[in-house]
């Protein structure tokens, strides 16, 4: 238990130590266009979310497609799964930054609930501390299971309305936005304000969050990146990363893997290699 607890803990500090700008840089160069249509839509949702500073990513999913896509693209905020099959939700603690939840409710017989989940999602979300009235939320599903996972995407504010939502451009629009030079145009004063840099255009001053490495994350290359990193900083408020723990005999019980998973346990693993079926069947 105690060995959890202290990964979780290392998890959040270097979560907030990513260096996103470079690392949202290399993901750019290493795509091979034409990318597919869900592909496109997961890269333009994320960019987005990154630009507007959206504090969760809310997709829907049958098969954890549309969730392991937009994990790919490394997105700064947490992705919000929620699907109708359990499996295929408790599968996505395998993809970085995904937070699954099952939804209960029948798929109706016109097969269009998409309102009605993103609102329950958002009541999940705000119940659980991941998103909190006033917050910018990305809203990313599809039209089709298994033809079009991701199809569309848009952005609210929590709080307001979802039918007043206003849909994004089409992902070939967004595709010519660079946002990538979204934090080259900016700096960061001691107050924690976003100001304009010598010679670039005047912005809006905006108060960020003067925490999770914010200072560094401001930097133009690695080496700066690594000098402005401040041990006093606070760390993430959730992991991107999930901890995988091998259940032994001394793990085996339920309120031992109860305790686990309140420490920050998101996958259970089983060691085929040692042990009778019966053993494994039991720990089952």
């Amino acid at each position: 238990k105690e060995a959890v607890t202290i990964m979780g803990q290392i998890c959040l500090e270097a979560e907030a130590s990513r260096f996103v700008k470079a690392m949202s840089s290399d993901i750019k160069y290493a795509l091979k266009p034409p990318l597919s249509m869900n592909d496109a839509v997961a890269k333009s949702a994320v960019d987005a979310a990154t630009a507007h500073e959206a504090k969760l990513i809310i997709t829907l999913t049958t098969s954890g497609t549309s969730a392991r896509l937009i994990s790919k693209y490394r997105p700064r905020s947490n992705v919000m799964v929620l699907a109708r099959d359990a499996h295929s939700g408790a599968a996505c603690n395998l993809s970085r930054g995904c937070i699954p939840f099952f939804y209960p409710t029948p798929k109706p017989k016109d097969g269009n609930d998409t309102d009605a989940r993103f609102k329950y999602a958002m009541q999940i979300a705000m119940e659980q501390g991941l998103a909190k009235k006033g917050d910018t939320v990305v809203f990313a599903y599809g039209w089709q299971h298994g033809v079009a996972s991701l199809t569309n995407f848009r952005m609210v504010t929590v709080g307001t309305e979802l039918k007043h939502a206003t849909d994004i451009p089409p992902p070939t629009l967004l595709e010519l936005c660079d946002f990538s030079q979204y934090a080259h145009d900016v700096g960061m004063s001691s107050e924690g304000v976003v100001i304009s840099a010598p010679g670039s255009p005047k912005r809006k001053k905006s108060v960020v969050i003067k925490s999770m490495q914010a200072a560094s994350q401001d930097s133009m290359t690695a080496l700066e990146h690594k000098t402005r990193l401040d041990i006093y900083s606070e760390p993430a408020k959730t992991r991107g990363c999930g901890i995988i723990c091998t259940i032994g005999p001394k793990t085996k019980s339920v309120e031992m893997i109860t305790e686990l998973r309140k420490c920050g346990m998101n996958v259970v693993r089983m060691n085929f290699s040692h042990g009778s079926y019966e053993y494994h069947g039991e720990v089952v």
